[in-house]
């Protein structure tokens, strides 16, 4: 029997006709660093990971404690040559936070039928929230080399990406030496800030080069680890 992966699209506009045709296309409201060229229905393989990659529109709900939504959802063989499941869109770089909302593609165009459904207890989701860090899949190889020295099999993170080992696994099988593993992490994905001054010019003004700045070479995205819903 062939794998299907159920996979989830959520709209906040809850004036949009629940059968409806899904048409590829790049998204207006696109994330720094997201492609700008594949057309494309963009899913998730949870209703919070949809809600997590849209969430900046609860922060508008101000005293409600609900919200409607209209929830798609749809199988999906695993085979299905017009499926592009998010470790590829993280790895190749694609959509920088897909190994965080589990953002999923599909290239052709698609007929469901959605239902309504309530976000609750908003108040409470936000105060919840967690904060996570976006990892560039280039850095695993060198988050990967700091594990092993602290006693890590290799086999045993084999197919974890980046951003799950940082987010989930070494704070959940690494308690005792997380902090350490991260500042030696950190250090690795420390890098130098572009310079916005003429270094000739201000070493003449000054009589020294300008600092070099730097920064870790992450970026920090809050995230909901559960949100609550129901059927209307």
């Amino acid at each position: 029997m062939r794998k299907k992966v159920k996979l989830f699209h959520v709209s906040f506009n809850i004036t949009e006709p629940l059968d409806k045709i899904f048409i590829p296309r790049v998204p207006e409201n696109l994330m720094n660093g997201e492609d700008e060229i594949y057309k494309r229905i963009c899913f998730s393989d949870s209703i919070t990971g949809c809600i997590n990659s849209i969430g900046k529109v609860l922060e508008a709900c101000g005293s409600t404690n609900t919200m409607p939504i209209i929830v798609w959802e749809r199988e999906v063989d695993l085979l299905d040559e017009n499926l592009i499941l998010w470790k590829w869109l993280y790895e190749e770089n694609l959509v920088p936070d897909a190994a965080i909302t589990h953002e999923c593609w599909y290239l052709k165009q698609l007929h469901m039928k959605g239902a309504y459904y309530q976000i609750k207890n908003i108040k409470e989701t936000m105060e919840n929230r967690k904060q996570v860090d976006i990892i560039k899949p280039c850095y695993r190889e060198k988050l990967i080399e700091i594990l092993v020295k602290y006693g890590v099999s290799k086999n045993d993170i084999d197919n974890i990406d980046a951003c799950t080992l940082v987010n989930e696994w070494i704070p959940d099988k690494m308690m005792e030496s997380c902090e350490s593993i991260m500042r030696e992490f950190e250090k690795e994905m420390t890098i130098s800030c572009k310079q916005e001054v003429n270094e000739e010019l201000f070493q003449m003004l000054f009589g020294s080069k300008p600092e070099i700045k730097t920064m870790v070479d992450s970026v920090p995205l809050q995230i909901f680890s559960k949100v609550e819903i129901e059927k209307l």
